[in-house]
């Protein structure tokens, strides 16, 4: 099985930037200028002479203005932009030893001052601080790089392309892990955090957009246009998706604290997104932290990725529906990866007729091919499907997308073909695995046989992950740790909870600090887009029943009632003979950090990670916020 140690370093992290995309805009503008610098310095005489000239004499932006002993000069509406880069050929940029294409700086600067230009042509400089005006903004924007997107893949659309896209994204993944990992030059990860996962879901949807076209072999454009239109393509889509992630943070997470800013003519960041005050500045960081640190306190992930829990409660309905059971299905995607031969042509992506695929599977399973093939769609993203779904880049929660279905469908004369980069069908595989712990499988698999299963191992995962808590409570000196459901103590001294208060996930003592713990354990989907963020903030701060409000109301409770609680604690076997607190610590913990946690909780709202880090690192209860006196 995919273990989740592997997960660590390579999902899609889907999990860790769009928070703030206006910071990563001006960042790969800085990178820009940053990689000219040495250029400028060469040619201090050219440039002086170039900028000395007027504006207007910029017309043609994707040719060189001046051309000295390899130098390049662009002159643009925010000045001038020199590069050492060959404008003929294609750019490849090393990163920590991986070579990852990239477009020429000739074409960001053909197309960017076209897409200014459009946007221009529609708005006025000025501060924008409506709602609906701002997303008008970014919607006409984002306007502009689909249409273009939308004239340029039927020209160069191909199985070459989709190969060459996905032959990326395993480059990409390379990176990604290194990144992770800490193993890139200060200069090389500053680069990756500012364009690396934009990078990766832009070429997701070029291989969405290049399955829905169902193309030929070969590109129809002309082959000395190729290039130009490969950066180009790559251009759009990057900006895609961060216009539909600035769109969404507009509309969903700050609609009243969102304010657009196009400036005048002349700068370099001429559309800037700003939220006022700035919430969650730091949260990149703490997952990245988190993620540092998290193996430490739960190896693995646990309860997420364990085999033993899914087998118990998945293993009776993928028997029944598929023939045989949840750990073989997962271990079938294993084999392909490990079995299926890869051509030595241009790009190793794996491209394979559907129909041996599925036979092959049949072969080694013993199941059905019926039970393939519907194995085999959970996870394809087809033309049929997105065409009926309607897929749109700014809807991340449409299911037939790249995000936990790594299998392309492709047309071939031989018949139909399934293509894949190995690096996202393994990310894709594992974000599937994730979900199934809350219940989410693709509709293909979606039969009556498996639903209890799924509400088991969901509600078997929330308990285990409190138990998580509680042992890591133990271990500091708490005594007592433990879940109470409708009541705490025996016979006399017993003490009912009302239901309006509910279950009490983790209470515990510590004779030595005399602090009653009151934890709230809470294992809840992770994700970084602006939906899922939204989805994360609702369920943490709902005024009928978010979290945050369930536990204000245990809190408040505890508070009223600690002599009677303590009392009824004292009755338990193995209870100190006094329960003396002077003070009751809170706090809500999570497996993964929780955005909602910037939206002012009743508690420090952190991570498992977090949680138990700053707590060994300062030896003692580590939120002041949290503890409350009695």
């Amino acid at each position: 099985m995919i273990g989740a140690d592997e997960f660590r370093t390579s999902k899609v992290n889907n999990d860790r930037d769009l928070v703030d995309m206006t910071k990563r805009n001006k960042k790969r503008h800085r990178i820009l200028k940053k990689q000219t610098a040495k250029a400028r310095k060469r040619q201090r005489l050219i440039r002086s002479k170039i900028v000395g000239r007027q504006k207007t004499e910029a017309q043609a932006l994707s040719k060189p203005h001046d051309k000295i002993a390899g130098i390049h000069t662009y002159l643009t509406p925010f000045g001038v932009v020199v590069s050492e880069q060959n404008p003929e050929a294609m750019h490849l940029h090393n990163l920590g030893g991986v070579q990852v294409h990239r477009p020429r700086i000739a074409a960001e600067v053909q197309v960017r001052g076209e897409a200014e230009k459009s946007l221009r042509s529609k708005h006025s400089p000025g501060k924008y601080v409506e709602q609906n005006e701002i997303n008008h903004v970014l919607q006409g924007h984002f306007q502009f790089y689909d249409d273009e997107l939308k004239r340029i893949i039927p020209m160069i659309g191909s199985r070459h392309f989709m190969e060459f896209v996905l032959s990326q994204y395993d480059q990409s993944c390379k990176v990604d892990v290194l990144f992770k990992k800490s193993q890139l030059s200060a200069e090389d990860s500053e680069y990756w955090s500012g364009m690396g996962q934009c990078w990766r879901r832009a070429l997701k949807y070029l291989a969405e957009c290049t399955c829905l076209l169902a193309p030929d072999e070969a590109p129809s454009a002309p082959e000395q246009m190729v290039l130009d239109l490969t950066d180009r393509a790559i251009i759009c889509a990057e900006n895609l998706v961060k216009l539909s992630a600035l769109s969404d943070q507009t509309y969903m997470l700050f609609p009243d604290r969102t304010e657009l800013i196009i400036s005048e003519s002349g700068e370099l960041n001429y559309l800037d997104l700003r939220v006022h005050p700035e919430i969650g500045s730091d949260f990149q960081e703490r997952v990245r932290r988190d993620l540092s640190v998290r193996g430490k306190y739960n190896d693995l992930d646990y309860p997420l990725f364990d085999k033993t829990i899914r087998a118990d409660e998945l293993n009776p309905g993928f028997n029944e529906v598929f023939g045989i059971d949840y750990e073989e299905c997962f271990s079938l995607f294993e084999s392909i990866f490990r079995d299926v031969v890869v051509q030595p042509e241009a790009f190793p992506i794996a491209f394979v007729q559907r129909d041996q695929l599925i036979a092959s599977a049949c072969k080694i399973t013993g199941a059905s091919h019926a039970s393939i093939t519907k194995l085999i769609d959970g996870v394809t993203v087809s033309r049929t499907n997105m065409m009926a779904e309607g897929r749109k880049i700014w809807k991340p929660k449409q299911e037939h997308r790249a995000y936990r279905r790594g299998f392309f469908d492709f047309p071939h004369p031989t018949g139909r073909h399934i293509v894949w980069s190995e690096g996202m069908a393994k990310e894709c595989l594992l974000m599937l695995f994730r979900d199934i712990a809350f219940q989410h499988v693709p509709p293909e698999w979606d039969e009556a046989p498996i639903r209890p299963g799924l509400a088991k191992l969901s509600n078997r995962c929330g308990k285990e992950f409190e138990s998580v808590c509680i042992k890591h409570i133990k271990q500091r000196g708490f005594v007592i740790a433990s879940s109470f459901k409708d009541g705490i103590g025996q016979t006399g001294s017993r003490l009912l909870i009302p239901k309006q208060v509910g279950e009490l996930d983790c209470l515990a003592y510590s004779p030595t600090t005399q602090q009653l713990a009151l934890l709230e354990c809470k294992l809840v989907q992770s994700g970084m887009e602006a939906a899922r963020l939204r989805d994360d903030i609702q369920q943490f701060t709902n005024v009928k029943n978010g979290y945050f409000l369930k536990y204000q109301r245990k809190l408040e409770w505890l508070r009223a009632n600690t002599s009677a609680v303590c009392r009824a604690l004292e009755s338990l076997p193995d209870a100190p003979a006094q329960i003396t607190p002077t003070h009751i610590a809170g706090a809500i913990v999570t497996l993964y950090p929780s955005f909602a946690s910037h939206l002012s909780p009743p508690v420090p709202c952190v991570s498992l990670g977090e949680l138990f880090s700053e707590w060994d690192r300062l030896k003692s209860w580590p939120y002041p916020a949290g503890l409350f006196p009695v």
